[in-house]
This record gives C-alpha cells, structure tokens and sequence, in this order.
C-alpha cells in the first residue's frame, strides 16, 4: 500500500565560504566576488574569522556586498548593518555581526553575486575565512513515513597552484553559523604536483580563541602530501569521538600542515559537513541533495594557466545541472574558460568538456554573467566518487583577467 504524500515547502540551507589564505587577505586586490546565484536564495548570516589581525593605525573592516546586473565591487548593497568585521579584531575570533535591516537586499536573483569589501589599509592582516549562509524554499514531496533530521552540506577549498606549496596558506576553512549545528563526517584531498619531502594534512576543530595547531583532531591519521598525484585521499575518523566532531556557533575547521610542503601545486579539499536539522525542518529522502561550489581567482593572484585546475572532488554520485561565470576586467581577446570532469588520474585538460563549445568567454563584458550551456552528453554530467571538476582555458591571454569567478551547481544522485 502506497503511503499518502503531499508537495509541501522546504527551506534549504547551503554555505558559500570565501578563503584568503595567508598572506593573500594583506593584498586589497584579492577581495572580490567569490559567489554566483543559481537560484533565489537568501543570505541569512555573515561570520569571519582571521589569523592574524591588521595593525593600521586606521579603522579596518570587511562587509559583504550583493552586486546585480553588472555593478562592479563597491557598488552594490552592503548585507551589513552599521557594525562591519573588525579585521583588527582578536584573531581566530567569529564575528557575526548583525545584517542589513533592509531585508529586500538579503535575496538573491539568479545571477547575483556576493563580493568581499574591505575598507582601511591591510596592513598584517592573515588567513581571512568568510563564511555566508544562505536559504531557499523549495518543494519537496513528504512521505508521511519517511523523515530524517541531517543534511549533507559539501565545503570545497581550493588552493590553487604554489599558494598550496606555502605553509601559512594551510588555515580555517569554515566558520559554524551560530545558528546551525554541524557534524564533521569526512573530507577528500588531491593535489597536482606531490610534495618533495615529508608533508601532511589533518583537519582539527577550532573553537573561539584557539589557532591553528591547538585544536581537536577531526582524524584518525594525516593525509598524504607526498601521496601519488592525481590520486584522491579520504580521510579516515575512525575513533574520532561525536562530540569531537560537532560544530557549534563559533567553531572553526582548520587545515593543519606538518613537514615541508614547498613543492605541493594545486591542493584541493573538499570537507564533508551533516547539519542536524531542527524537527519542523526535516526532509524527505527523496529530496535530492543541492551542492554549490565555486572556483575564484582575485585580482592580485598569478593569472597564469597553472592556477586553472580542480576545484571540487565528489565524495557521492552527482550530477551538474548549472554552471555560471563572471569577472572584473576582460582580456582583450580571444581566450575561453571550459569546465571538464576528470575521472582516475586524469591531468586538467584532457578530462571532458561540460560546456558546449569553448565554453565561458574570458573577453565578455565586465561584471557580467554568463551562463553555461551544458553539454548534450548526459553521461559526461555525471560524477563518480572521486571524479573531479577542473578548469580549463585556451589562449594566450589569462593574465589580462581579473576578479574571476565561476559558479557550479551540482545535484546528488539518490
């Protein structure tokens, strides 16, 4: 007998993080877009964290902007109330400060995006992680005898080229919204270009106040920087207490370095939170699970083909269902931007192309978004565990670009 079921409407909740590690959040340059809307959605809370705090003289602080249409940074809305992070404030500190009060500007259209807007002089200032929670409504199908009460929520952190080879750049990666609860369940690593001598990295969880290195241990043993590249890692909890791996408001995840990683390129994590869901907000199973994930490069970054490379490992079978891109100065010419899926060791560019054509042009207009046009192959949409996404570009004229962003929405297969 078939059990009664009713379309009802769920509230979703995803997190978009932007990382400037080390001493990347010095460089003003390096603020910009780090998300693009694939849907409405609405920002909910605003936390930061850094490791090393700004020493100018002057006031300096960093808000969260929402720009539309092809307004450029500084020219959008601030989703700050009057009280903006204090990147002079105590380090490895959460700040939340309150939202805008102006709730329209909190909801984001397809296309949108969120941009870092720093103010004051950036002296010092190390290892900035935002993290900005979003919601969506969306329908859902209730069996009125299957519920759960967790959510998978994937964080993908990508350091690109040798800033992976720089041991202040291994840092927080997340920051708890005080308003959620989370469960640390597993996290994948693979880099590019293995370390030369002896290197690891292990996750810890961070509460306020503690730096990197004096936190828990979220696993049972490090990862491999040495290990074969092209090659996933799956960190293992095994013996790793629940209470260990519960995040409360405030916590932090950490990436925590040992050894000599100087010759590691291209290291890209991909944490795996469960958010325990309060009762009213449960879903159905047959929901299928939402991943947002995002590759940045800012403005003061080597814009070099080296930098193109993965940006997110699947650690379940999904599907891509959107892809958009933007950025802040085009180059000038003919130069394009593909996404390709890699499978076993495939390198970068030579995985398969997700969008029709070259892809992304890289001289479209300034601050403008394009959508991708997936490919007509389904079969090429579909990751495996362990499959990758990459970028991929052609031409000869990367360095000319600036604040570019690209914004992937995948789908978890049931």
């Amino acid at each position: 007998m078939r059990s009664k079921r009713s379309t009802l409407t769920a509230t979703r909740r995803f997190s978009a993080v932007a990382i400037l590690p080390g001493a990347q959040a010095a460089t003003a340059a390096n603020y910009g877009k780090f998300f693009v809307a694939d849907r409405i959605c609405t920002v909910t809370r605003i936390s930061e964290s850094h490791e090393v705090l700004g020493t100018d003289l002057g006031a300096v602080t960093l808000s969260v902007e929402r720009l539309q249409g092809v307004e450029a940074s500084g020219a959008g809305d601030d989703l700050l109330g009057g009280v903006k992070v204090d990147l002079k404030g105590a380090n490895n500190t959460n700040q939340s400060p309150a939202l805008t009060g102006v709730a329209a500007n909190l909801t984001l259209a397809v296309g949108d995006r969120l941009n870092l807007l720093d103010t004051g002089v950036l002296t010092a200032v190390g290892g900035v992680t935002v993290t900005v929670e979003l919601t969506e409504d969306a329908p859902m199908v209730r069996a009125k005898t299957a519920m759960y009460d967790t959510r998978r929520i994937l964080v993908p952190i990508h350091l690109p080229d040798t800033i992976a080879g720089v041991a202040a750049n291994y840092g927080v990666i997340f920051n708890c919204p005080g308003a959620a609860r989370y469960i640390f369940v597993g996290v994948e690593e693979i880099h590019t270009v293995a370390a030369g001598a002896a290197a690891t990295l292990t996750l810890e969880k961070l509460i306020d106040g503690q730096a990197p290195g004096a936190g828990v241990a979220l696993l049972a043993a490090a990862l491999d920087l040495q290990g074969v590249a092209e090659t996933p890692q799956y960190g293992s909890i095994v013996g790793i207490t629940g209470a260990a791996r519960t995040l409360g408001a405030g916590d932090r995840i950490c990436l925590v370095d040992a050894g000599n990683p100087a010759a590691v390129r291209n290291c890209q994590v991909t944490i795996e939170l469960e958010e325990l869901l309060p009762i009213r907000a449960k879903q159905s199973p047959t929901e299928n699970e939402r991943v947002i994930v995002t590759a940045v490069l800012y403005g003061a970054q080597p814009q070099t083909a080296a930098m193109m490379d993965k940006f997110f490992t699947a650690s379940k079978p999904c599907r891509i269902i959107a892809a958009r891109e933007v950025h802040t100065t085009p180059v000038g010419g003919v130069c394009t931007l593909q996404i390709e899926r890699l499978q076993g060791t495939e390198a970068p560019g030579t995985g398969d192309n997700l969008l029709v054509g070259a892809g992304f042009d890289l001289n479209g207009g300034a601050e403008t978004v394009q959508d991708g046009v997936l490919t007509a192959t389904l079969a090429d949409r579909i990751l495996a565990i362990g499959d990758r996404l990459a970028l991929d570009e052609t031409g000869a004229l990367l360095a000319a670009v600036t604040g570019l962003c690209v914004t992937v929405e995948l789908e978890a297969i049931q």
